[in-house]
């Protein structure tokens, strides 16, 4: 049977998920590429970055063959709208995964995680914040019983947290919130590690929630220990060891700024709402409906 497949080409990491209807996730892949760390320091992807990204989408391309996708839609985000050599990048990038790949918005990219939460969490709640910490921005959307009211995208991640980190709090508490919702891999670390809970069993963190305190104590406790001792912390990677204490220093900023009790955790993500997209549409929104694999 067909599949439809989602790449999120982010500032930290890329990830493939491949899907099929009735079956969900059939397929999946993710590394650390760190595209941002060049493009934050000199402005532009290096072609040593370039050529790691364009051998790991040569090996999604080899996956997606073998799932037989017949529709992809590949993204990038906040690292790529910021290099001053996207053209080189989209042309290699796409070449390398044999389907077109689209530099988007930091407001498509929040209204994709907000399509993701509602493929995971249907109907959250009345007026909820959902807070997405990358790795080159920061994604902040207001929903009122799944619909969104307002987005944010910033300039602040965890490779780059050298800019303010004040945040549009007196729109975002207009009116009172229910839950606030984190998503990303940032999230998932500083849930799990704050309730103890092991790097692999990050699943079983789906919809989990730490209280401001515990988040708190977690970063208190990060800015003491060096990287070898960040990487003994249970639920915390050994790569994302390396970014951990600037991503939890935005939530924590957020959730002091906003008052807010806790943090409940999401698995969801950009894959989550370009599969449902896909599923729905039938058709990706790039050029052309095959994929060229």
């Amino acid at each position: 049977m067909p599949s439809v497949a989602a790449v999120d080409i982010g500032s930290n990491s890329v990830r493939l998920e491949v899907a099929e209807t009735g079956q969900g996730t059939v397929a999946s892949d993710r590394q650390v590429v760190r595209l941002g760390e060049s493009v934050f320091q000199m402005g532009h992807v290096t072609e040593e970055a370039l050529d790691r990204l364009c051998s790991l989408l040569t090996r999604m391309r080899q996956i997606c063959r073998e799932k037989n996708v017949a529709r992809i839609r590949a993204v990038a985000t906040a690292a790529l709208r910021e290099a001053e050599n996207q053209a080189e990048f989209v042309a290699r990038a796409s070449a390398a995964l044999g389907a077109p790949v689209e530099i988007i918005s930091g407001e498509e990219e929040a209204r994709l995680i907000c399509l993701g939460v509602q493929v995971r969490w249907p109907n959250p709640p009345g007026r909820c914040l959902i807070v997405d910490v990358g790795g080159g921005s920061t994604e902040l959307i207001v929903t009122e019983n799944g619909l969104i009211e307002q987005v944010w995208s910033l300039p602040v991640g965890a490779l780059r947290t050298n800019v303010n980190l004040d945040f549009p709090v007196r729109a975002i508490l207009a009116h009172p919130l229910d839950l606030v919702i984190g998503t990303s891999a940032t999230a998932a670390a500083v849930v799990s590690a704050a309730n103890g809970l092991a790097r692999y069993g990050r699943a079983d963190a789906d919809r989990l929630s730490a209280s401001t305190a515990q988040i708190c104590s977690l970063y208190e406790r990060l800015l003491r220990l060096d990287l070898a001792e960040r990487r003994q912390i249970v639920g915390i990677g050994p790569q994302r060891a390396e970014a951990i204490v600037s991503g939890t220093e935005i939530l924590v900023h957020l959730l002091r700024q906003l008052g807010a009790p806790g943090l409940s955790y999401s698995m969801a993500g950009v894959r989550d709402g370009i599969i449902l997209q896909l599923s729905e549409t039938g058709k990706a929104q790039t050029p052309g409906d095959r994929c060229g694999l």
